[in-house]
């Protein structure tokens, strides 16, 4: 078997885009998986196929039947098996990557840990309680965080990204403020695999830019996006942070929320004839099963 050491090898198809200072940074970053369903998995594997050089994950479950449609390259035998125990696996011996993997709960303690390391958290668990657990040690930490969730594919095929940055904590919207009182997660739910894994692509794609600086301008300007593949169209748009957030009500002052108020309520939208306040209302169907 040929060894492969060569990292600018390995990248040469990347080292165009990114540079070979982009690819070291990659090399040098560290980016936390917070659920490895559908999504959360073909994250981190489009991640270390980037080269990222280390990628830290952690889900509670094992490896179902229906986890078979999201996750091509598992086999029958796969069940059963702890879902980091499979990341693990199909990573280990890549040249230039560390991967740690646990099966804690984000609610857990030790998950604080993983969020404290970071340079980058993605949350792609199954509950809101995660996601909020996910949203809070971000925010506590200063991490850029990026929350993925899925439609349901009987009403949309389509996903969601909500992004938060450090820079824009004064006015953006952090994940926890999307939910409601009575937000749950959906059962049942319809799920096209390759949704998931375009989903889970085009968040990738927004990691890798934030961390090598490559062309990010715009997620400083806006943090809520809407991947709609059987129109097909991407919607963007700011969304301000909610006052009674669980999460970061306090940090908004009305000054600053009364200054992205038009923001909020224009359309900033590319590619659509939609409002963002009708996108929004399609909130409820941010949480879907991975």
């Amino acid at each position: 078997m040929k060894k492969v050491n060569d990292w600018n090898e390995i990248h040469a198809a990347q080292l165009p885009i990114f540079g070979t200072k982009g690819q070291r940074r990659l090399r040098r970053s560290r980016v936390h998986i917070a659920g490895l369903g559908g999504i959360g998995l073909s994250t981190a594997l489009n991640l270390a196929a980037a080269g990222v050089g280390t990628i830290t994950a952690n889900d509670p479950q094992t490896v179902s039947v229906d986890n078979l449609n999201r996750f091509p390259f598992a086999t029958p035998e796969h069940i059963g098996i702890p879902k980091a125990t499979l990341l693990d696996r199909l990573l280990r011996g890549r040249p230039g990557l560390k991967v740690i993997t646990s099966m804690q709960r984000n609610e857990e303690s030790g998950f604080d840990q993983f969020c404290q390391k970071a340079d980058f958290i993605v949350s792609c668990a199954n509950t809101v309680e995660s996601r909020v657990a996910a949203a809070r040690e971000a925010l506590q930490n200063r991490r850029p965080l990026i929350d993925i969730s899925l439609a349901d594919g009987r009403i949309a095929m389509a996903g969601f990204i909500k992004l938060w940055l450090p820079q824009n904590e004064g006015w953006s919207a952090c994940p926890a403020c999307y939910f409601g009182d009575n937000t749950r997660v959906l059962r049942g739910e319809g799920i096209v695999g390759t949704v998931a894994a375009g989903v889970a692509a085009f968040a990738a794609c927004m990691v890798l830019q934030l961390l090598t600086g490559h062309k990010a301008v715009v997620f400083y300007e806006r943090n809520f996006f809407i991947i709609e593949f059987s129109k097909p169209q991407v919607e963007s748009m700011a969304v301000v942070g909610r006052k009674g957030c669980i999460v970061c009500g306090d940090a908004h002052s009305s000054e600053k929320l009364n200054a992205y108020d038009e923001v909020r309520t224009q359309a900033l939208v590319e590619g659509a004839n939609e409002k963002p306040s009708a996108a929004l209302e399609r909130i409820g169907l941010l949480i879907g099963p991975h």
